[in-house]
Formats: C-alpha cells, structure tokens, sequence
C-alpha cells in the first residue's frame, strides 16, 4: 500500500479577508478568523473516519491552528511544526494589501517561486518520501498542512518529479500565482507516494466537506 499525504491548506485567517500578502507574517491578522475556525472543524469532521497516524504543518500560526483542530480526534497524533513549509517570505510587500501590479515586476526582495519550490521539493525528498520506503510507515496516512503560495510551489514539484495529476496538468502551472485561487481554504489535495519514491495525485484540492 502507498503512503497517503493528505496536503491541507490552513483556514480563513483576517488578513485573508482584507486580502493582505501574509507572507511569513505571524502575527494576530494573520491568525485565523472565525470562519477559518469552522473551516478547520468541517475539515476534522470530514476527515473524522480516516486514521492519521502522521501530522507536520508550517510553524506559522494559522497553519498550526488548522492542523491543530484536523488532529483533535487523533489526540495520539503529535504534530510537528516544519520551518520548511512557511510560506514565502514576500520582503517590501509583504502586509500590503493584494495588487497584481505588485508582483509586475516581482519584488526583488520577495522570495522567489523557485526558491520556494526547491525548498518545499527538498523537505518533501527528504521527509515525506523516505516514509513510503520504511515498512513501519509505508502504510499510514500523513497529514500535512501549510499555505497557498508554498503549495503551489509544491504543485509545480510534483510535475517536476512525473506526478500524475487528475485530468492532466493544466497548461498554467508554473504560473504560481494562477494556482492560488484553486487551493481554497482547508482543501484537501490527496498525494499517494510509492516505495520506489514515485507518487501520483490523485485528488486536487477538494473541498466537499465544506457542503
């Protein structure tokens, strides 16, 4: 049986609904709201039946939050925080509020998408992958929760390393900020990995617990 990572994007969070670029910022705004709450707990109750044996998330608040509601029925379940799986550190414009012209050009002093995917990628090789060739871990299911633009990062990864993806790849993907508007709050994305260190996805960012 292939190892399952069940990959979940935090809830709602303040600076979500003001539309803020949150960055690495960790403070209050960027906590989730009330609406993120609810998201996180139609989250743990859609995914109540499954048995998680396996949980890491960003060390950033609003990731760990999330994650923290996911795993209340599995009390059993340490989690671990991941510096590896903050998001993108977006420099000058970083708490500024959402504008396409400020990615054109991209700052300079924002973490680039290539950064970002060669540390998501790296964490994901050496921590994720190793776990479907131990017979101990191989059949478990891993939580992992984090952000959009980390995530999409990671998305662009997986075509990297020949993951299939539901449907076929869409033309767009390595435009990072074209992916964002796709992973919703608490969606899930279910990536199985294999003992030979290939995977495939095999549901995209699916959000019907939240109905």
């Amino acid at each position: 049986m292939p190892l399952r990572v069940l990959i979940v994007r935090h809830g709602e969070t303040i600076g979500n609904t003001k539309k803020l670029i949150q960055g690495q910022s960790n403070g209050p705004e960027t906590w989730l709201n009330e609406v993120g709450r609810k998201q996180a707990a139609l989250c743990r109750d859609g995914l109540q039946s499954v048995s998680i044996n396996l949980a890491f998330s960003s060390d950033l608040k609003r990731a760990a939050q999330t994650a923290e509601i996911i795993l209340e029925p599995h009390h059993k379940v340490p989690l671990e925080l991941v510096e590896a799986l903050r998001e993108g550190h977006m420099g000058e414009i970083q708490g500024l509020v959402y504008h396409p012209d400020l990615y054109n050009p991209y700052p300079p002093s924002a973490e680039t998408v290539d950064s970002m995917k060669a540390r998501v990628k790296s964490y994901w090789e050496s921590s994720i992958v190793p776990l479907a060739q131990r017979p101990d871990t191989a059949d478990v299911t891993v939580l992992l929760v984090s952000h959009a633009g980390v995530l999409s990062a990671l998305l662009i990864a997986f075509q990297d390393l020949g993951y299939p993806f539901p449907g076929g790849w869409p033309e767009d993907t390595h435009d990072l900020n074209s992916r964002i508007p796709h992973m919703l709050n608490t969606s899930i994305t279910t990536v199985e990995v294999q003992a030979d260190g290939t995977g495939e996805i095999v549901r995209f960012a699916d959000v019907s617990h939240m109905k």
